[in-house]
């Protein structure tokens, strides 16, 4: 019988550490990465392999995260871990597991998850940033996380966590644990407008990797989303990072979605090879755009050719003429567009419209200004 006991003392949070780094030997844990994390760990009572169980944002699972020493791989350790995992998530009342394989190339490990039960949801992208001297820059209206800050950032918190693409829906965490978390990373920035904190973001320490941080949430009040707020707070974790001596940000899940402006992009083929190779990491694709009938319907020809389609992006609301520059009636009818089989893309330019609503000095077509 292969027993599996819980984590009681350093000298067990240090061989877990070890497990870990002899799995993922690019990726450094140390033992105050562990005892700062907001779980607690099963070991397999001959140091073979160890479990990570913690609450998760997605109410009523639990995180899972098992991980055996390549010395001791094929003995039945993982799966011992992986039920002993199952029975605590069950004493405590949760329903589901969730959990991560780093590496998607690492199929054994795939193979091993589906065989004790978990199924596939996503894969995350993964992005290194390497600084500079001077990188970043922290603008106005960006400040460092204060202790009068911290209800507005937990407002903030509870908006935007459910936003968050999930297998089920996620929810923020109590507001005493949350800030007692908060209180452990390198930084957390606020962005402030009249006084009230509208978006926020944090840099988490990887204690094994000094010389790294991690991207934490990053997060905007739907209701001041599309103003830069989010690349600002970005740019001013990237400036204290470059400062404080940091050489690498690194994020996980850096995409949740991707909205590339097909036109600008490279055109159809580019988007249709962006639009797949998202889909490999479940990436949804919700395109820009800012472009007339023909552009806009050109768009969703390829975006219906696309697995991961999600939502088109349609500026033109307040134009009255914007249906009028084609044939035939609007291109789109009660939000949707409907595509014909038509050559190309289907559709007639009205050139007396697009000739009466030329921008001043521009010509048409070749025509003289």
């Amino acid at each position: 019988m292969i027993a599996v006991r819980p984590v009681e003392t350093d000298a067990d949070l240090e061989r877990c550490a070890a497990i870990f780094n002899a799995v993922n030997p690019a990726q450094t844990l140390a033992l105050r990465d562990l005892k700062e994390s907001k779980g607690y760990c099963l070991l397999h009572d001959r140091g073979g392999g160890y479990a990570y169980l913690a609450n998760s944002s997605v109410r009523s699972w639990q995180f899972t995260m098992v991980r055996v020493h390549p010395d001791s791989r094929r003995r039945g350790i993982g799966r011992a871990l992986a039920e002993a995992a199952a029975r605590e998530a069950a004493r405590n009342g949760l329903t589901a597991m969730l959990g991560r394989v780093n590496d998607p190339a690492d199929h054994g490990s795939r193979a091993w998850a589906a065989a004790c039960g978990f199924h596939e949801t996503r894969q995350d992208v993964e992005l290194l940033r390497r600084l500079r001297p001077r990188d970043g820059e922290i603008a106005e209206g960006i400040v460092e996380l204060a202790p009068e800050h911290l209800r507005g950032a937990y407002a903030v918190e509870v908006e935007c966590v459910p936003d968050i693409p999930a297998t089920e829906p996620m929810v923020a965490e109590p507001f005493e644990r949350w800030s007692e978390r908060l209180a452990l990373h390198a930084v957390t920035f606020v962005a402030l407008e009249d006084g009230q904190v509208v978006g926020y973001a944090t840099l988490e320490h990887l204690h094994g990797m000094p010389h790294r941080l991690e991207h934490g949430l990053t997060a905007v009040l739907r209701s001041h989303r599309g103003r830069g707020i989010a690349t600002r707070l970005k740019s001013a974790q990237i400036a204290w990072a470059a400062e404080h001596g940091y050489r690498e940000l690194i994020e996980k899940q850096a995409a949740r979605i991707i909205a590339p402006d097909i036109p600008k992009m490279g055109g159809l083929a580019e988007a249709k090879k962006v639009a797949d190779h998202a889909d490999l990491y479940y990436i949804p694709i919700a395109p820009h755009n800012v472009a007339s009938p023909i552009g806009t319907v050109a768009g969703a020809h390829v975006c219906a050719a696309m697995n991961n389609f999600l939502v088109m992006e349609f500026h033109a609301h307040d134009v009255e003429w914007w249906s009028d520059m084609v044939d035939g009636g609007p291109p789109i009818v009660d939000g949707f567009i409907h595509l014909n089989d038509r050559p190309g893309h289907g559709l007639t330019l009205n050139e007396d419209v697009a000739r009466a609503h030329l921008q001043k000095g521009s010509s048409y077509f070749g025509d003289e200004p």
